[in-house]
C-alpha cells in the first residue's frame, strides 16, 4: 500500500498552513522553570538520557506533573479556546533519539524506547500538545516525532494520547508537512529529499487515521 504522488501534492498543499500555527505560539518569556523540568533538561543531556527520563515520569509526583502541564508562556494573542502550553519532555527525547536516525530510517531500539516513554508520559497524564524551545524554535513531539520518521510514535501520540494535528511548531510546521522532510536529505543540502521507508509510514499513519484531506473544500469548512 503506497501513497500515491499525486495526493502527496495536493495535501501538501493544503496543509501546509495550519490553521493553529503560529496563532497562539508561546514567545521566548515564560515563568521560571520548576526542579522537575530542570531535571528533565539534564537528563535529556547526559548519558543515558532516555533511561533517566523514563524515570523521572514514573517517578515525579502529580503535582510536579501539574506544573509542567501548567507551565505558562507569554503570548501575543491569547484566547480561552487556545490550547494550554505546557512543558513536555518528549520533545528533546525524541531529537536526541533522532539525532541517530540515517538514511536507512531508526533503529528498533530507539522505537522501543519512545514508544515506551509515551506510554509513560500518557499514565502520567503530560500533555500531548505541550511543547518546548529546542534548537530556537518552540516544538511539539508529534511534529518532531513525524519529522524523524518515527510512525509507531505518530500513530501512538494520536490514538492513544490525543495529540492534535493541526497544532503547529515555531517553523510553521504542522505534522503532515513534517512527515514530508526526510532530515537526512534535508541536513544534506539535497534539493529534492528523497523520502524514506519510515517517512512513507508515517504519511500512511496520518492518512489511515483520517487526520488529512485533499479535498480543500473539506479543510476550509473544518
Amino acid at each position: 500500500k503506497t501513497l500515491p504522488h499525486t495526493i502527496y501534492r495536493h495535501m501538501v498543499n493544503a496543509t501546509r498552513r495550519s490553521k493553529r500555527k503560529l496563532q497562539h505560539l508561546p514567545s521566548l518569556h515564560r515563568q521560571r522553570k520548576s526542579t522537575l523540568q530542570l531535571q528533565f533538561e539534564r537528563a535529556i543531556e547526559s548519558p543515558g538520557g532516555i533511561s533517566k527520563i523514563l524515570h523521572l515520569v514514573e517517578t515525579a509526583t502529580d503535582h510536579e506533573i501539574n506544573e509542567l502541564n501548567s507551565t505558562q508562556y507569554s503570548s501575543s494573542s491569547s484566547s480561552p479556546s487556545s490550547p494550554s502550553f505546557g512543558w513536555t519532555p518528549l520533545v528533546g527525547a525524541i531529537f536526541r533519539l533522532g539525532k541517530n536516525t540515517t538514511k536507512n530510517g531508526n533503529s528498533m531500539e530507539s522505537e522501543r524506547k519512545l514508544t515506551e516513554l509515551i506510554r509513560a508520559c500518557h499514565k502520567r497524564n503530560i500533555s500531548p500538545n505541550s511543547g518546548a524551545w529546542f534548537g530556537g524554535h518552540y516544538h511539539r513531539p508529534l511534529v518532531v516525532a513525524a519529522y524523524y520518521g518515527y510512525s509507531s510514535a505518530v500513530k501512538l501520540l494520536i490514538e492513544l494520547m490525543g495529540a492534535l494535528p493541526d497544532l503547529g511548531d515555531g517553523e510553521g510546521r504542522n505534522v503532515w508537512f513534517a512527515s514530508f522532510q526526510n532530515p537526512v536529505s534535508s541536513s544534506s543540502g539535497a534539493r529534492t529529499p528523497r523520502l524514506r521507508e519510515c517517512d512513507r509510514r508515517t504519511a500512511q499513519v496520518l492518512l489511515d487515521a483520517h487526520v488529512v484531506t485533499s479535498d480543500l473544500g473539506r479543510w476550509r469548512r473544518t
